[in-house]
């Protein structure tokens, strides 16, 4: 080997150890170690509410299962069309790479229109969605917008880094890519198409919530109410943006009476875990770390017919990173149902109140149809959560061990 192989092979050791090293520092929790008891679901549900929320679960994760693969047949065969369209554009590489995408963004959203009214009327048929058909198809447009408009940012930034830079494109193209998922994740507060209204409103949670944030440690924090009751019976809450955008919302379905404050609060201070242990700002990083590979991969995988620089090869590419990401998966909701466990372990430590969040995760079940008793391959694929046995346990752990 030559001396410049082993310069190679030396940088290379060093960015493996330090992804390693930054992977292993992101991974770390406030979560202390914890023997979790083994809970037994009969003894929270009925036989009739166990095997409601496992048929409904398993529907909805075959029929993802279904839209993947059909996607990524939509997309081999645009990746086999695309070539010889790209050529007859009359257009330069770049436009071409940018009409091609538009292309491809069209055939995977039609492709999935299917799959998206079929879970529409599953979620009708459980009398959790009042929802028409087409408002659930085209609810979500604005973000779509937003996401489409990136993604042929994208393209045309990584087709015009590819023919300038050459095969080494992605060294540049991953810090771009990067950026433009932190504006995302930065302005997505505002992207959100259901009414808010301030916390104010509801002035029982609202003169907890000086508390709560304290206990937290997440300070000041702007916290919002999601009106969805109009289309949905589904409780949620979620944290979104970062710095001056950073908020958190919750929906006013858990305001309609089957949930009492006390449950409520525990719901805020999960969220506002997130916001105290920079769960965002932590997501960023970890999509930062696979940027790189993931920039790699396509790189070198489209290289055997002409790299990225290719308009052709731009479907070739989305169906590269669809399955490359069906199969970070696993890795994925592992990740975050670490940092799902510990918004749960610090809402337990800032409200004292193991009951109420026991009692919340039990109606999780009934209200959601949350299944306690997921298959492995469901956990793997699509538990971005910990399952609701698990958090249960996990009141019960802090119990045991903070009274």
């Amino acid at each position: 080997m030559t001396a410049r192989s082993w310069v190679w092979i030396g940088v290379g050791a060093l960015v493996a150890a330090g992804w390693i090293v930054a992977a292993v520092l992101l991974l770390q929790t406030s979560v202390p170690d914890l023997s979790l008891p083994s809970i037994d679901p009969s003894d929270y549900w009925s036989r009739h509410e166990l095997d409601r929320a496992e048929t409904f679960g398993l529907f909805l994760s075959v029929l993802y299962l279904l839209g993947t693969l059909a996607v990524v047949v939509a997309l081999f065969v645009m990746a086999v069309w695309a070539p010889g369209f790209a050529r007859n554009t009359g257009l330069g590489p770049v436009g071409a790479g940018i009409i091609v995408g538009m292309i491809t963004l069209v055939v995977v959203w039609a492709v999935d229109v299917p799959f998206r009214l079929t879970e529409q009327w599953w979620y009708r048929r459980y009398d959790i969605s009042d929802e028409s058909y087409l408002a659930w198809l085209f609810s979500p447009w604005p973000e779509l917008a937003s996401a489409a408009v990136l993604g042929l940012f994208l393209i045309a930034v990584t087709m015009a880094l590819a023919r300038w830079i050459g095969r080494f494109w992605w060294v540049a193209g991953a810090p771009v890519f990067i950026a433009l998922a932190s504006f995302f994740a930065f302005v997505y507060p505002y992207l959100d198409p259901a009414e808010q209204r301030p916390i104010s409103s509801a002035p029982q949670l609202a003169a907890r919530l000086p508390a709560i944030e304290e206990r937290t440690g997440a300070g000041p924090t702007e916290v919002r109410i999601a009106h969805v009751s109009d289309s949905t019976s589904l409780v949620n809450g979620y944290t979104a943006g970062f710095g001056p955008t950073e908020r958190v919302v919750i929906w006013d379905t858990f305001l309609d009476g089957r949930f009492t404050d006390d449950q409520v609060t525990v719901v805020i201070a999960h969220e506002l875990g997130h916001v105290a242990s920079s769960h965002i700002l932590k997501g960023l990083a970890w999509y930062a770390l696979f940027a790189f590979p993931l920039a790699l991969a396509v790189a070198e995988l489209t290289r055997r017919r002409g790299g990225m620089g290719e308009p052709g090869n731009v479907p070739l590419a989305a169906l590269i990173l669809v399955i490359l990401s069906f199969g970070l998966a696993p890795i994925d909701n592992a990740i975050t149902r670490r940092y799902e466990a510990e918004a749960d372990w610090i809402s337990l430590q800032a409200t004292r109140d193991p009951d109420s969040a026991e009692q919340l995760f039990v109606e999780f079940v009934g209200t959601d149809l949350e299944d306690p008793t997921e298959s492995w391959w469901e956990k793997q694929l699509f538990g971005s959560h910990p399952s609701v046995a698990e958090r249960i346990a996990m009141t019960q752990a802090w119990e045991a061990r903070d009274r």
